[in-house]
């Protein structure tokens, strides 16, 4: 009876690791889960948001400048320093507007977007990399399962002799025979998803990209 009670304990206990370890999980999930959660990415696409700021705000006139001066104050005898007191102190206030022709601004401008457009290639390099090192840790993952799940069919499947023995010697009752058996039954299929998975991990990268391309250019049609 210890095969057997390993065997019946060893799938649920699996199935409940694969849950709460977020096996539950699809693969393509889990490739987005690694976008969303990347500070990589997050870092690269606000660095593309400061720029394109940057060259809205290069295409501005520079911000005018207040301007405040005092000539002529006394800087002798009783009135030094003083403001009212001398006919010939003048204070002066304006504003001064620095000019940039549209040409130039442009110019600057197109820099930035360049830049930008440079910076927002780079996430893609940067979600490829993402993609590529999530499938591989699937891939990993839905091997040792594979491996696990494998363990438990042979351990369970040896145990079905056991059982129907123990039928045969009135030391087991017939209801442990189809306990065991739907025992195997789920965890085959377990084998049959762990099997799908790692068929499917190698390729999901590339099928990531090519479903949703490089975000940069959906961004740039968008505007």
């Amino acid at each position: 009876m210890h095969i057997f009670n390993k065997a019946a304990c060893g799938l649920p206990l699996l199935l409940s690791l694969m849950s709460t370890n977020g096996w539950a999980t699809t693969l393509s999930e889990a490739l987005s889960a690694a976008e969303n959660y990347s500070a990589e990415l997050s870092a690269n696409d606000h660095q593309v948001n400061a720029l394109k700021n940057m060259a809205d705000s290069a295409m501005q006139l520079p911000d005018p400048k207040l301007k405040f001066g005092i000539e002529n104050v006394p800087l002798g005898g009783n009135n030094a320093g003083r403001l009212t007191r001398e006919g010939m102190t003048m204070q002066r206030v304006g504003v001064m507007q620095d000019y940039v022709s549209s040409t130039k601004r442009e110019r600057k401008a197109d820099s930035i977007t360049a830049e930008a457009r440079q910076t927002a290639a780079n996430a893609d390099v940067i979600r490829a990399r993402l993609q590529r090192e999530t499938a591989q840790a699937w891939l990993a993952l839905a091997q040792k399962s594979l491996r696990s799940v494998q363990t438990l069919i042979s351990e369970t499947s040896r145990q079905i002799d056991v059982q129907k023995a123990g039928v045969s010697s009135a030391s087991a009752s017939p209801s442990s025979v189809l306990d065991v058996q739907l025992a195997l039954n789920a965890m085959k299929n377990e084998q049959d998803n762990a099997r799908r998975d790692v068929q499917i991990a190698p390729c999901a990268p590339a099928a990531a990209h090519r479903e949703r391309g490089p975000r940069y250019l959906r961004r740039a049609a968008a505007h």
